[in-house]
């Protein structure tokens, strides 16, 4: 790779590094959400699928330019966003005798959305295909992210320069045909004993609600680049204290998720073995611990509801914590509002609506925000497709922009994303058309 010019970055180092959360101590088995001995309560029988529209979408005539980004302090206003309407605390059923009756799922016609809402599903269904030809020959991409509303997508690939592995972000504006580089980093070698093959490596990458901003995390650097001022900034380089270098059982930052005033920044820390998390406060420049931690159960950020921060817990044998759907604001992060509370079996990655809590575990719910109702949508088992199948397959809900609900399934290779559609009546599925 052709040497990357890495402009002069802000000094924050004024952050007081006291607040980062300090690692838990954690066993040496791996993390997993357990997919077995799920009790299905309703199954419902769906028509076989068929056809795979086949083939890549090519962009093509257009110019591919690279930029040099220039590099002055970000500033960022903090916008009044209201909290959403507070709900009552939402309990597990014990039984069947409070649930209502599952929901009618019905397959319906195949959707080839629109070319934003295709690229948006593609870069959460890692169909990096579609974005394969903005990048250099040689290239591939490992990461991205669209944002619909900037018409911009964000990219981390892996290539190779003199036999030198590297690693690069780049972001290509649609509306103006143009690709700049953001950031360039040599794939390092770490020589841990205990850690064979960690790198310093370019993790994770992300847009803020809006399209505003940009913010993408490497081994020890966390960054955020402002689309309209053409601004990169260093929110955080633990490399400078070499704080988390001589932790030899931090690994990366990851998973970086803007609140919806751009004026925070939720970022995980990965170790050898678990994860926690911690909030930067962009406009005060400042670090919010948290002291939430994940590893074979725990607790981990889902999202952002207004300035509060999402949290979902399962913890196996602490019968003092409470499992479900909490929120905390990032100043007070002990004071916590229930959700929804579960004694019962672990479920993936939930995701909340204005009107509705989803939770899944092979079994899609509806928990109703303001009533409490809950009722069963669908079976992911009757839905799964045959083709995707390995001991990697997995499933995931997701959002759109507009809280359009998604299902998507993988493992690694193939992919399938249905759009979900509930109804009082019933509920149709969508497979959506990416290809």
């Amino acid at each position: 790779m052709p040497e990357t010019e890495v402009p002069e970055q802000n000094d924050y180092s004024s952050v007081d590094s006291e607040n980062t959360v300090p690692m838990a101590p954690v066993s040496q088995e791996e993390t997993k959400s357990s997919k077995k001995n799920l009790f299905v309560l309703i199954v419902v029988s769906f028509a076989s699928l068929a056809g795979v529209v086949a083939g890549y979408i090519f962009i093509n005539d257009m110019l591919i330019g690279k930029e040099e980004v220039t590099v002055p302090e970000i500033a960022v206003a903090p916008v009044e966003i209201s909290e959403p309407s507070p709900f009552s605390q939402i309990t597990e059923m014990q039984d069947s005798s409070g649930m209502q009756e599952t929901v009618v799922a019905q397959i319906k016609e195949e959707i080839e959305p629109d070319i934003k809402m295709k690229r948006f599903l593609s870069s959460r269904s890692n169909n990096f295909g579609i974005f394969a030809d903005l990048v250099p020959q040689g290239e591939v991409i490992e990461k991205a992210d669209y944002s619909p509303l900037a018409n911009s997508v964000a990219l981390i690939t892996r290539g190779e320069y003199e036999g030198v592995p590297t690693h690069d972000v780049y972001m290509y504006d649609f509306d103006a045909s143009n690709l700049v580089v953001l950031y360039g980093l040599d794939v390092v070698e770490v020589a841990f004993a205990n850690e064979p093959g960690r790198v310093y490596r370019i993790q994770d990458v992300a847009f803020s609600d809006d399209g505003k901003f940009l913010a993408f995390v490497a081994t020890y650097k966390v960054f955020i680049y402002d689309l309209e001022n053409n601004h990169l900034s260093e929110l955080l380089d633990s490399e400078a204290g070499a704080a988390e270098q001589n932790n030899l059982n931090f690994f990366t930052y990851f998973a970086p998720i803007f609140s919806p005033d751009n004026s925070m920044l939720s970022v995980g820390k990965a170790y050898y073995e678990g994860s926690s998390n911690f909030v930067f406060d962009i406009v005060n420049k400042e670090i919010l611990g948290l002291p939430f931690y994940n590893y074979t159960s725990g607790e981990y950020i889902i999202d952002w509801i207004g300035n509060s921060l999402l949290v979902q817990r399962h913890h196996v044998d602490e019968a003092d914590k409470q499992n479900g759907l909490f929120l905390v604001t990032p100043k007070e992060p002990t004071l916590e509002t229930p959700l929804y509370t579960s004694a019962q079996m672990p479920f993936d990655k939930a995701v909340v609506t204005e009107s509705a809590i989803y939770i899944f575990s092979g079994v899609l719910s509806e928990i109703n925000r303001v009533t409490g109702e809950h009722r069963e949508v669908l079976s992911a088992f009757d839905l799964w497709p045959d083709h995707i199948t390995g001991e990697n397959r997995f499933w995931e809900l997701f959002l759109d922009l507009e809280d359009n609900l998604y299902l998507k399934f993988s493992n690694g290779e193939s992919f399938e994303v249905y759009l979900i559609d509930i109804q009082e009546a019933g509920t149709n599925i969508h497979k959506m058309l990416l290809d």
